[in-house]
């Protein structure tokens, strides 16, 4: 049998086979859990649903669907939890079973989704969400296996992010809920077992980052105990926690942006905005992220234009935006037309030579490449006057050098004066003509009789990115 929560998941008697995070008006079925209790156990760990806990208590399932049936006596099944994927998308569970001795098990918290640490040799269906892994599954002893999966992640004891455990027990049926602190919260995430035996919550485990948990209830010293991995996000989105933790996740995100880890910081910005979809810190830091990773320019042309829809309304929203008009992180797209309109910019083709040149820095670069061109940045000053600089980078050794210009401007003409140099098959010319796009942000140098140096863009050299 299944059962199904409308706009909710639909599951079967192996797990998930959809999911979608949202409140369930009803249930119209529910499985039969089986005859034993470690059948019982896995079926649990893989059986999690989000409803609201409000309109629908276990007694009004059981009331509507018939009785659950119950785990029987015989053998005693120990579950405790042996910790966490530092990512928080499987857990390792111990088992220790007076038939069978001891088992190890591990539960992915969204199937058919194999989460980093799964063991190779472990395949599961698409909607089954644990399985028993041995030496063979593992490659290597279970138990080296286990503690490298759990190394370095430090499960937490107490609920971050203002988020509450709970335990209903009517009848057999025994309902774990995961909410936000609010009296009211409008999602909650929970999971059903039943007993014969009176459960009691036993113990809680979360994950450091406060995206599952791993919930243990307990019959007792001599009795049956089990472990149920609760995915906790839906507790969170749209919360005060979940606001909370989106903060957190933009923090983070921040110091992989300094690393340049450009896709990790987009994908833990995308978390942080599935909890608090109008976190205009997290838009703004995503865009950033994109812009400087060279290829999401249509992501980051999005969360731009998010923040460029509110701003006249948001005032955080204003505030970035107008820090973007001269955020090193935008360099490389400032001269775009649709980047230009949403960061607040006029359009190039309405300012005149000497605006263009001392726009934001008022510095372009001509971006070079290891070991074959060398950088040339022009940072033009007030008063006619300016600084070339140029770089060169091969097999980790760099040389730089500087020297001045001089620019004016007749009528719409540009014309800047330096020293002639040549720099491997680059020439400059002592007297340039300085060409603007007429679309872009970019300049190129021309004239002399040497062949046209260029484009230059907004922003500095970036050594590193070529390195």
């Amino acid at each position: 049998m299944v059962w199904r929560a409308p706009g909710s998941s639909l599951w079967t008697p192996h797990g998930r086979v959809a999911e979608k995070w949202g409140r369930v008006d009803h249930v119209t079925a529910i499985i039969n859990v089986g005859t034993s209790f470690q059948a019982a156990a896995h079926f649990v760990a893989r059986v999690m649903h989000v409803f609201d806990v409000r309109s629908l208590s276990a007694a009004a399932i059981l009331a509507a669907l018939g009785a659950v049936t119950a785990l029987p006596a015989g053998a005693v099944t120990r579950e405790s939890v042996i910790g966490f994927h530092h990512d928080g998308d499987l857990v390792a569970i111990a088992a220790v079973d007076d038939a069978i001795g001891k088992t190890v098990r591990v539960c992915r918290l969204t199937p058919p989704a194999v989460p980093a640490g799964w063991p190779q040799g472990l395949t599961l269906k698409d909607d089954e969400a644990c399985g028993l892994v041995t030496d063979a599954e593992a490659g290597q002893p279970v138990d080296a296996f286990v503690a490298g999966l759990v190394k370095g992640g430090t499960p937490l004891k107490q609920p971050p992010f203002g988020l509450k455990v709970s335990l209903t027990v009517e009848g057999a049926a025994h309902t774990v809920v995961i909410a936000g602190s609010e009296p009211l919260a409008p999602t909650a995430t929970s999971a059903v077992v039943s007993s014969d035996v009176p459960l009691k919550l036993a113990g809680v485990l979360w994950h450091e980052a406060g995206k599952s948990a791993a919930v243990t209830l307990d019959a007792g010293p001599k009795g049956r105990s089990v472990v149920v991995f609760v995915d906790a996000r839906p507790a969170l989105v749209g919360t005060a926690a979940g606001k909370k933790l989106a903060a957190a996740r933009i923090t983070q995100a921040q110091g992989l942006i300094k690393k340049r880890d450009w896709a990790a910081a987009a994908a833990v910005l995308d978390d942080a905005l599935a909890f608090d979809a109008d976190n205009a810190a997290a838009h703004y830091a995503r865009a950033a992220a994109d812009a400087q990773s060279g290829v999401g320019r249509s992501a980051m042309l999005e969360h731009l234009g998010w923040l460029h829809e509110r701003a006249a309304k948001d005032p955080v929203a204003k505030r970035l935006l107008d820090s973007a008009q001269k955020d090193k992180a935008f360099d490389a797209w400032v001269g775009e037309p649709d980047v230009r309109v949403f960061i607040g910019l006029p359009a190039v083709g309405d300012m005149g030579p000497e605006a263009r040149v001392l726009e934001r820095t008022a510095t372009f670069t001509k971006q070079g490449s290891t070991c074959r061109e060398p950088w040339l940045t022009l940072t033009f000053q007030k008063g006619g006057k300016g600084t070339l600089a140029i770089a060169e980078s091969c097999k980790g050794k760099k040389t730089a050098s500087k020297q001045p210009f001089a620019w004016t401007v007749t009528d719409t003409t540009m014309t800047l004066t330096t020293a002639a140099r040549e720099v491997g098959d680059t020439a400059i010319p002592a007297s340039c003509t300085v060409e603007l796009d007429s679309a872009y942000q970019q300049l190129r140098l021309g004239g002399g009789g040497v062949a046209t140096v260029g484009p230059f863009e907004p922003g500095t050299a970036d050594l590193d990115a070529a390195l």
